[in-house]
């Protein structure tokens, strides 16, 4: 992995052309297309709509992530309108800047067409899905935090490798390394956590890099500034923030309302070893699968060795098809032909395997580390690059290592997803380089080559496996107050949201605890509680009181529920994942909630709303005496 010439003209011409046209052709497919007004797209579109008009964040209304990406979006709103439409080239704009950076990032590392061939690919990933509700040039997005965290994260890392690369901190790179650490810090604790690690890690990689030769009082300022350029602005953000909303409010908001406790998914239990484990041994089996180009070489010059390779793959099979029923079951489905086909393919069970080796090799880098300080020995550029590119990755991937909330078993984060598919060729490359023993050259351009034949087929399937999702999925547009949105649901949104505006006034407040907010967003009606979401996290009890006062002062005529018991309202998530450190555990044995606690808002509902309408287990109540 080591820096290439500047690309030619031709190539960055036909490189953009080819990506853009992707990136176009998602967005055409993609315009303002929901599953429905529902679910984690609908709560942050409704969230930004508050924060466009005039309420503030943490203090008026829940937010569980850091304020960027929300004042980003909500100040857009405030520009340009709160529609569908102005979130859609939001986001559009957002994913052309990932592309691009992931681009210029993988040109630094890989060879010119193979480093665009993996950018086509993960455009294509991407764009198809790259995990639940992380569709690129798409509003059927978790949170714009994903993309505003990603951008911080490729700028930092694109200023980290030029610094390793050449040695030399320019003036620009000095700011690159600002900004991007300060977006990462400022948009979602995987990417916080990512830009803490990795800067840590260039102080380390450093004195052994570029101040090997160097006093250790010149080494300590470098890292010393190294700190204050990539945290100090971030700091000061928060520190503003803080004191307008309370530190409190920022601190419980920037944590996820209690949801980090939930889980410890840094803790392994045996089914999610077992996990990694198969992963592992998927890598072994897909090097004996590429490797096949040269078998009756191989096989003539290791013999049997070759061969323990084989059943090492082999081995890796099997413990996948053991191991395949656990996350299958997790989605909630039955187990079909498809659902097989849409798992083996997905991003994260590919880089599943990039993730495992990634660790080993990591783990080795430390060591190799530790070697060279105790001996004053320099470490090489391409070993310094590695070590703080794994350890941005891992530390990202630290979000799901050994499962989360809704998961048993190792998972891919969905944070450091484009390092893994720039590092991916790589490893790949260089653990087949290693079986050649001469002409090494010869043998990295053969192998360059299969796995890029490796890559693109793997871009075109991502890329049919999207038209054809999109083909299959009858989209109805709905004309609402926000503009025109196309949903899949229909007519479940079409029918709420017509008898909302039917029933309610303009600007009226609303309650939706069917973990919505689209309707509010769609037909402009505010809520009266500060609460967005009644499960998955465990706010503070003061959250639960305030938002019971603010209920009783002003209820709202409609409340949009589910016909759920208690709308499936818990503190924390009913399903067994709760962290079982420090006990050793083949799988997560107590539930990820506190069942003792209620929320008083609900309560109130139960005891003085009735159902008004009901349309496919969507319930609209209004208030007893309103009959």
């Amino acid at each position: 992995m080591t820096s290439h010439a500047p690309p030619s003209r031709r190539y960055l011409i036909i490189g953009w052309a080819l990506l853009l046209a992707l990136c176009g052709l998602f967005i055409v497919l993609r315009w303002t297309k929901l599953n429905s007004l529902w679910n984690d797209p609908a709560r942050w579109l409704f969230e930004a709509y508050r924060s466009a008009s005039g309420e503030v964040v943490y203090r008026d209304f829940a937010w569980q992530f850091p304020p960027l990406s929300l004042l980003m979006m909500g100040g857009a709103f405030r520009l340009f309108g709160a529609t569908f439409e102005v979130a859609q080239v939001v986001l559009d704009a957002l994913g052309v800047i990932i592309v691009g950076l992931t681009w210029s990032i993988a040109r630094r590392l890989l060879s010119p067409w193979l480093a665009l061939a993996t950018t086509l690919a993960f455009t294509c990933a991407m764009g198809s899905g790259g995990g639940p509700d992380l569709y690129f040039f798409s509003l059927q997005l978790y949170t714009p935090a994903q993309l505003i965290g990603l951008i911080g994260i490729l700028l930092l890392t694109l200023s980290l490798i030029d610094y390793l690369q050449s040695g030399v901190m320019t003036r620009a790179r000095w700011l690159w390394l600002s900004i991007g650490s300060t977006i990462s810090l400022l948009s979602k604790p995987e990417f916080a956590v990512g830009a803490l690690a990795a800067l840590i890690a260039l102080m380390l990689i450093d004195a052994r890099v570029w101040f090997h030769d160097k006093s250790i009082g010149r080494w300590l300022r470098r890292a010393a500034l190294i700190g204050l350029i990539g945290f100090g602005p971030a700091l000061i953000v928060y520190l503003i923030i803080g004191g307008v909303v309370g530190f409190d409010n920022l601190i419980s908001g920037v944590t996820g309302y209690g949801a980090a406790a939930l889980i410890c998914p840094w803790w392994p239990t045996g089914i999610s070893a077992f996990g990694a484990l198969a992963a592992l041994g998927q890598g072994a089996l897909l090097i004996a699968v590429v490797s096949l180009v040269r078998f009756n070489d191989l096989k003539r010059r290791y013999g049997r060795k070759y061969l323990m390779l084989w059943i090492v793959g082999a081995i890796g099979f099997i413990l996948t098809v053991i191991n395949l029923p656990v996350p299958l079951r997790q989605t909630g489905y039955a187990i079909t032909l498809n659902q097989i086909i849409a798992y083996v393919i997905a991003p994260g069970t590919v880089l599943l395997p990039v993730l495992w080796w990634s660790i080993v090799w990591w783990i080795g880098s430390i060591g190799q580390w530790l070697r060279v300080m105790i001996k004053h020995q320099a470490l090489s550029i391409q070993s310094g690059v590695l070590f703080v590119l794994w350890t941005m990755a891992i530390a990202m991937s630290s979000r799901s290592l050994f499962g989360d909330s809704h998961s048993l078993t190792t998972m891919v984060a969905l944070a450091p997803l484009a390092i893994w598919f720039i590092v991916w060729p790589y490893l790949l490359i260089d653990l087949l380089r290693r079986l050649e023993t001469s002409d090494v050259d010869h043998g990295v351009r053969l192998w360059s080559k299969v796995v890029l034949t490796v890559v693109v087929l793997y871009g075109g399937v991502q890329l049919i496996d999207g038209l054809i999702t999109e083909a299959r999925t009858n989209y109805v547009p709905l004309q609402t107050e926000a503009g025109t949105v196309r949903l899949a649901d229909h007519p479940v949104s079409a029918d709420v949201y017509q008898y909302v505006v039917a029933n309610t006034r303009d600007h009226e407040n609303i309650l939706d605890v069917a973990y919505g907010g689209g309707i509010n967003f769609a037909a402009r009606r505010g809520s009266p509680v500060f609460s967005t979401q009644w499960w998955y996290l465990i706010p503070a009890q003061k959250y639960a009181d305030a938002d019971y006062d603010r209920f009783m002062r002003q209820p709202p005529s409609l409340i949009i529920g589910n016909d759920l018991p208690h709308f499936a309202a818990t503190f924390g998530v009913e399903a067994a994942t709760a962290c079982t450190f420090p006990r050793l555990v083949w799988r997560p044995d107590e539930l990820a909630y506190d069942p003792m606690r209620t929320f008083p808002v609900i309560d109130s509902i139960e005891a003085n709303y009735q159902p008004a309408a009901k349309v496919d287990g969507i319930v609209i109540f209004e208030r007893q005496s309103a009959r």
